[in-house]
């Protein structure tokens, strides 16, 4: 008789069995306990996590005649037959081999029939994001009006690449890395129950080379076992890992750029981006080896790519992505929250503190200090804006301060159209370079944002300098200052052409947030671009939720969170070729010496 592998003798038939998952198994046992389960589900997560799983348990449990507190009772005749794995009523599909158009079909033509022998049919689509653009909008069809009786479950990998108008009919569950602990949890109770001798630092080691899969490694434990007579230790399973350092630093060096990329293209506040990322990693060892040649190799290359902002941004991260990798949360909103009130004790009041940290977005908590957050009360406190009725005509209010090697400008002001434009503008026209910088509104409409800026020449700014500077901002900011053509006189006097050769492309990411379009720009550096690209943005009649600008030498990659003004994002291939076009037609206007704006 053919052995049958460890994984599938012990693969969970309860959602009490799945390990690691409780927030996403509480819910669908919650959905089955009260009958209402959703007619469509995305599970999305690293391999071996239980998402294949999961559907299948799910479709026992809305199955099962006596289901106690949303599991099924595992002995009704319908239990047995879907444990057994012969059940016809569920039906699965691998889209990495059956990914066309006609799959589709005849997959929407089996939904018209009744469920041959159960309540409900469920279909359990693996790897769904491998469907061809035809077969993705075959499906849509029936997930627009699904029968009554039918129920999909579909697994994905990668869940950037499944179209919106899919993953929006969904409910959508991610399914984390399963940690270390729980993984060597449930191999001792497989070794147990085998009959296989392992020490506990080998069930580490194991667990720890499979990654959060768990899957990968019970698959480990069965090779180990079968290789090696007696005792399965640590030497065995060094022996049949090979040299895991060497793999590692490839992994490291192969993604020595994601931590900066992200740290400085994305929201770091969105548990879907740390997610990602956490998935990519993959482990504690190989993210302290990412981040350690990440920070090496940022600061090699000088202080026009590596500064105080960016290496911020980056600790940010990699705490973010390690509370994730870990399950121990250090940086959590309310621990991060509670350090800022102590912190700033005897400087700002609690209840203000806890006031201003209210009516912001979680991203600001969690990327900024709190000497920063107790900077920006101050500010606010000093235009009386927090007491404004409507805080969009009061005057704003500018400081300036340093930050390690740079120069850090804070403006506060009342939300309005137009403020990343009016100070990206009236900057340019004193030929200050915008490095990086983030942008927040509160509640109330309190704009907070922050730029870190250098003079495009290399020198110091002088106080005398700064105070020029902020007359003119604040003329701007008040629609009073003629940027247009100041503009076009600092590009005569400091020089307008790009300092490198390199062509402007735009793209719109729809994938990595819910509820904005994130527009990236990759072009040269040249004097006025940052505020060109938010003018081609305010012509287009969007809003900038937050803008990431960042400068590397004599390149911007700069990204800006948006949506259209009643609050849906650009998804429509049309708008986002005009979006494009625009974007790229005002940059070439710009070093043409043309006006910026759409006529």
């Amino acid at each position: 008789m053919a052995h049958e592998v460890l994984y599938r003798r012990w693969r969970p038939n309860r959602f009490a069995e799945i390990v690691g998952q409780e927030p996403v198994t509480t819910t669908l046992r919650h959905a089955v306990a009260s009958g209402s389960p959703a007619h469509a589900y995305l599970f999305t997560g690293p391999r071996g996590t239980g998402k294949t799983s999961t559907g299948r348990i799910l479709a026992t449990a809305v199955n099962c005649r006596e289901p106690a507190d949303g599991e099924p009772c595992g002995a009704c005749e319908s239990c047995r037959v879907f444990d057994a794995g012969a059940a016809l009523d569920l039906i699965e599909l691998d889209a990495a081999s059956n990914r066309g158009i006609d799959e589709m079909r005849d997959l929407r033509e089996g939904t018209g029939y009744a469920p041959a022998a159960a309540t409900y049919k469920l279909y359990l689509v693996d790897e769904v994001h491998m469907l061809t653009d035809a077969a993705f909008n075959a499906l849509l069809k029936t997930l627009e009006e699904p029968p009554p009786h039918v129920i999909f479950v579909l697994a994905t990998t990668e869940p950037h690449r499944v179209p919106a108008t899919i993953s929006s009919r969904c409910q959508r569950f991610d399914f984390r890395r399963i940690g270390t602990a729980e993984t060597v949890s449930k191999l001792r109770r497989v070794a147990e129950g085998e009959g296989i001798a392992a020490t506990e630092e080998a069930l580490e080691l194991i667990a720890r080379h499979a990654t959060g899969s768990m899957r990968d490694a019970e698959s480990l434990l069965d090779q180990l076992s079968s290789y090696r007579e007696g005792e399965v230790d640590a030497a065995a399973v060094r022996a049949g890992l090979g040299d895991e350092a060497a793999q590692r630093l490839a992994e490291a060096v192969l993604h020595h750029l994601l931590l900066p990329d992200v740290a400085t293209r994305r929201d770091i506040s969105d548990e879907r981006v740390i997610r990602e990322v956490a998935d990519t990693v993959g482990d504690m060892r190989t993210l302290n080896l990412l981040y350690v040649l990440s920070v090496a190799d940022a600061r090699a290359c000088g202080s026009d790519v590596w500064n105080a902002w960016k290496a911020q941004l980056m600790r940010s991260l990699y705490l973010r992505v390690s509370e994730e990798l870990s399950g121990v949360s250090l940086r959590t909103p309310a621990v991060r929250r509670d350090a800022a009130v102590r912190e700033l004790s005897g400087r700002v009041e609690p209840q203000a503190v806890e006031a201003h940290l209210n009516q912001m977005p979680i991203g600001y908590l969690l990327s900024m200090e709190p000497e920063a957050i107790g900077r920006h009360i101050e500010l606010i406190d000093s235009g009386v804006m927090s007491r404004a009725a409507t805080p969009a005509p009061v005057a704003p209010v500018l400081h300036h301060d340093q930050l390690g090697n740079l120069d850090r400008i804070t403006i506060v002001t009342g939300d309005r159209p137009g403020i990343l434009q009016a100070v990206a503008g009236s900057l340019a026209v004193h030929n200050v370079n915008v490095l990086g910088g983030t942008a927040y509104t509160r509640d109330d409409g309190v704009a907070i944002d922050v730029m870190h800026v250098g003079d495009g020449r290399g020198r110091g700014i002088d106080e005398q300098r700064w105070e020029r500077i902020f007359d003119s901002m604040s003329s701007a900011l008040a629609g009073e200052f003629p940027i247009e053509s100041r503009l076009a006189a600092a590009r005569a006097s400091y020089g307008a052409e790009p300092a490198a050769q390199l062509p402007t492309t735009v793209e719109v990411d729809n994938a990595s947030s819910d509820e904005y379009s994130i527009v990236e720009v990759h072009a040269a550096d040249r004097l006025g671009l940052l505020y060109t690209i938010t003018t081609a943005l305010r012509d287009m009649s969007l809003d900038i939720h937050m803008a990431k600008v960042n400068t590397f030498g004599d390149e911007i990659v700069d990204a800006f969170y948006v949506r259209r003004q009643n609050g849906l994002r650009i998804e429509a291939s049309d708008e986002i070729e005009r979006l494009v076009a625009r974007i790229t037609a005002a940059v070439a206007a710009l070093d043409a010496g043309e006006p910026v704006r759409a006529s």
